[in-house]
């Protein structure tokens, strides 16, 4: 029998407050956003969809960031044509 598993809680982004700082400093909307902590120090951690983790203090400069990084989506590769369903 397999094992019932936690449901995860979605954590609701406020529209105020040290991460939502964070992610308009770095222009990352909130759909992008896979996990976020604030440190005891005041560190914002944010943990992108495309794998990026950021590490961000008020007052901290703003670093570039590649948007493959943040979405996990290359708008820029090639579009394949399907092998089966209804895209044929």
């Amino acid at each position: 029998m397999a094992k019932k598993t936690e449901e995860r809680e979605l954590t609701v982004v406020e529209d105020s407050g040290p991460i939502a700082a964070c992610m308009q400093a770095h222009g990352i909307e909130p759909r992008f956003v896979g996990g976020s902590a604030v440190r005891d120090d005041g560190t914002v951690v944010l943990v992108t969809v495309g794998g990026e983790k950021i590490e961000w203090a008020p007052g901290q400069p703003v670093r570039e960031i590649d948007p493959i990084r943040i979405t996990g989506v290359n708008p820029a590769a090639k579009k394949r044509k399907p092998i089966t369903g209804t895209g044929k």
